[in-house]
């Protein structure tokens, strides 16, 4: 579900009774990011109401591989949607049958990434660098988690016009079990750091900071080159292992347990064939898509792509998913 009008930003149509119960808990639905639901909308839709919640002020403006939030994301349980805001540097839960204000929690900076809801518990990010977790029928704070390490003092910077964090948490939280993903910094050189935190208790369970340099991890006219991957967009579960996006390179994996980094090896080109980075990541147990390029999530899945070209049809036969699916997902 992505809301993309600026002045009218939230919108309700009037669905079966089946359907209002169904949740949406994270960015596209799940922790693979697939963007799929058994679920289907009426034919007609009809309008309830709306609320103008402004136009929102993204991060990065100037570019689709970076612009994570160029528009308010919800999400949706148990009848009541969750609204963030870069703007109001918020979550608002509304009421979905009214459009009523059930409660606004205001953290110290911009909510740039979706919530995820489960369990009645809300978390989120924000760019004062700290992971949330409020009461889902109440907005009452249960616990807040700093991404950036207790030795490092907690710096304040202007970010976008704002007060924030040092290391503002730009890597979008997602649930895996009894475990939140999520990541936090901008400048390698400072400190990048992923995270996995105990979805209960805030407890963080690990703190990776080698990503802040990855030796020969960029291949640049011919030439290996160090990198760091500062997270930047939506974290996302694939096959067993977590990718964290980190704007316009691709992807990096780590072991959900541990945190280990997988090996990594950021492409760089200006060929139309080249892979490319983005603020997104989705896919299933066996494939995923990032910046408009398919990738397998093992080598066995690899070698069942044929090759040369695919079409889109031939795809969702390959994924045991609809060619809509496909389409949502490459989009």
């Amino acid at each position: 579900m992505k809301l993309t009008l600026t002045i009218l930003t939230s919108v309700l149509l009037t669905l079966p009774a089946a359907l209002r119960a169904s949740d949406w808990p994270m960015w596209r639905f799940d922790s693979q990011r697939s963007g799929a639901t058994a679920q289907a909308l009426p034919r007609e839709l009809k309008l309830v109401w709306s609320r103008d919640l402004g136009k929102p002020d993204p991060a990065f403006d100037y570019h689709f591989r970076l612009c994570a939030d160029q528009s308010y994301e919800p999400v949706a349980a148990n009848g009541v949607l969750f609204v963030p805001s870069n703007v109001g540097d918020s979550v608002t839960a509304y009421d979905l049958a009214s459009g009523a204000v059930t409660w606004s929690f205001v953290a110290e900076g911009p909510v740039r990434f979706a919530p995820v809801v489960a369990n009645d518990r809300v978390w989120f990010v924000s760019d004062d660098g700290f992971l949330y977790c409020v009461d889902a029928a109440t907005g009452a704070l249960r616990w807040k988690t700093r991404g950036a390490p207790e030795d490092r003092a907690n710096y304040r910077m202007f970010v976008n016009d704002r007060l924030c964090s040092h290391w503002p948490a730009r890597g979008g939280p997602v649930l895996q079990g009894d475990t939140i993903f999520f990541g936090c910094g901008l400048w390698p050189s400072e400190g990048v750091f992923a995270l996995a935190v105990d979805a209960n208790s805030g407890a963080v369970k690990w703190r990776n900071a080698n990503i802040s340099q990855i030796a020969d991890g960029l291949e640049e006219h011919g030439k290996m080159a160090d990198l760091g991957l500062p997270p930047h967009g939506y974290f996302a579960w694939l096959g067993d292992k977590l990718a964290m996006p980190s704007g316009r390179a691709i992807a990096a994996f780590l072991d959900p347990r541990t945190g280990k980094l997988d090996a990594y090896n950021s492409f760089y080109g200006k060929g139309s064939q080249t892979p490319r980075g983005a603020w997104a990541v989705g896919g299933n147990a066996d494939y995923w898509c990032q910046g408009g390029s398919m990738y397998g999530t093992t080598a066995a899945a690899l070698e069942k792509l044929p090759a040369g070209p695919l079409t889109v049809e031939d795809f969702a036969k390959l994924c045991g998913q609809t060619t809509k699916w496909v389409e949502e997902l490459i989009a």
